[in-house]
């Protein structure tokens, strides 16, 4: 066979579903193939996995999951082969190519297997003698080289700290496990109570002791340090951290924190608003009674229709009594609707109904974008008969930035449509009177 690919290795992420992850170089034997996983920290499989189609001149190969591998967990296949030349020739033996050209193709392997260590190395530059820095001397260098960039960075944050305006934020993996109710060091620096300190864990936010309100197993820390003046890089933890987990701090300076008269004046302002609202909610009750007025107003409006259309009966009864000979068509129009005629010898036929309002109550179950028509009782558009009320206020139809909804049509023609300026959240109610 040949070795036509440079490389040894493949990753792929998890989704939650795969299970067949194929492998894209040559693989002699199942056992020469080795699975790492990595979520947070790596970890090597020996089992739950099956490899296919392994052998000498393979092609097909690809490694089978006993379950899918979980969203976002790296899987990285590795070839590892074992450094050593099984082949052996014997003088004046049979001359096999195939032999000769397996033992070619695993020393190939054992080249790529070098590249793929040296390629995760970390490498001295060209021109640097290898002798001249042992692995402790490099490893002494890093660390001095990190606790000058610490001393930097706590020198840059008590500088901006003695600013008394900063935004400090600072992620960091544990280096040490700290058990539930231990203390958790942290990177960075806070006044304790006086500034606004947020924790996060693996990417979720924790929550502190409240300062007033406590309830037990509703906090994930606390804040350490009892003088508010004196700076503190601690917190006491209430759950378990573990070495390789992420965390994330966040520092904030703020009037509130830095100052309990503001913090007081600003829970003051919180009432004052919560009693503002209070009273618009109250104002919007009596809007929806004011609502609920109208509609009884439209049905005394009725009931003096009513009481105009037995007028009008008795003036025509009236004439028709007279008897004067002259013939007459009658028409009632307005609330009361009627239409008749008089032949001048005392026979009347007219006919009489009563147009009361039409009221229609919609509670929205989605939100109704602006501009979109919205079905109400029919109406003469432009004529001032229609009444919209949306949570019980009483809207104002126009085109203008004051109006709230706008009549479709014609000024004089019919329509069952309305269209409203601004966006309506679902649970919104729409009581809608069309007077006659």
């Amino acid at each position: 066979m040949t070795v036509e690919t440079q490389i040894n290795r493949v990753q792929y992420l998890g989704d939650g579903a795969a299970t067949v992850f194929p492998v894209p170089f040559p693989v002699r034997s199942p056992e020469h193939l080795h699975l790492y996983v990595w979520d947070r920290r790596q970890a090597e499989l020996t089992e739950g996995f099956t490899v296919i189609g392994a052998g000498v001149g393979s092609e097909n190969v690809s490694v089978v999951l006993d379950k899918p591998l979980t969203q976002g967990v790296k899987l990285t296949i590795l070839r590892i082969i074992p450094y050593i030349q099984p082949m052996d020739l014997v003088n004046g033996g049979d001359f096999n190519a195939d032999t000769l050209e397996g033992s070619d193709d695993n020393l190939e392997m054992q080249i790529q297997q070098i590249a793929e260590i040296v390629g995760r190395a970390f490498l001295a530059p060209e021109s640097m003698d290898g002798a001249e820095y042992s692995y402790e001397d490099l490893l002494d260098l890093l660390d001095r080289a990190l606790e000058a960039a610490e001393r930097a960075e706590a020198v840059a944050d008590h500088g901006s700290i003695a600013s008394g305006v900063y935004n400090i934020r600072k992620p960091w993996i544990a280096k040490d496990a700290v058990p539930s109710g231990g203390l958790l060091t942290l990177p960075g620096w806070y006044y304790p109570t006086r500034d606004v300190l947020v924790l996060w864990y693996q990417g979720a936010i924790c929550s502190p002791r409240a300062l007033l309100v406590e309830a037990a197993g509703a906090y994930q820390y606390d804040e350490i340090g009892e003088d508010r003046n004196v700076l503190s890089n601690q917190v006491r933890v209430y759950f378990d951290v573990e070495v390789g987990d992420l965390l994330d701090m966040y520092v904030v300076s703020s009037a509130a924190g830095r100052n309990l008269d503001a913090l007081e004046a600003a829970v003051a302002q919180a009432g004052e608003a919560a009693q503002s609202a209070e009273d618009s909610a109250a104002r919007a009750g009596q809007d929806a009674n004011r609502a609920e007025d109208a509609a009884g107003r439209a049905d005394q409006s009725a009931d003096e229709a009513a009481e105009a259309a037995e007028a009008a009966l008795l003036a025509v009864q009236a004439v028709r009594d007279r008897g004067d000979g002259i013939p007459a068509t009658i028409a009632l129009t307005g609330a009361a609707l009627g239409q008749g005629t008089f032949d001048g010898l005392g026979h009347l036929d007219l006919a009489v109904s009563l147009v009361s309002p039409r009221i229609t109550r919609t509670t929205l179950s989605a939100a109704l974008p602006a501009g979109t028509a919205f079905t109400v009782p029919s109406y003469l558009v432009g004529v001032g008969k229609l009444q919209v009320f949306i949570d019980g206020l009483l809207c104002r139809a126009g085109s203008d930035g004051a109006a709230q909804y706008e009549e479709v049509g014609p000024v004089g023609a019919e329509s069952a449509a309305i269209i409203f300026h601004d966006d309506l959240p679902a649970g919104s109610e729409l009581t809608v009177i069309a007077n006659a």
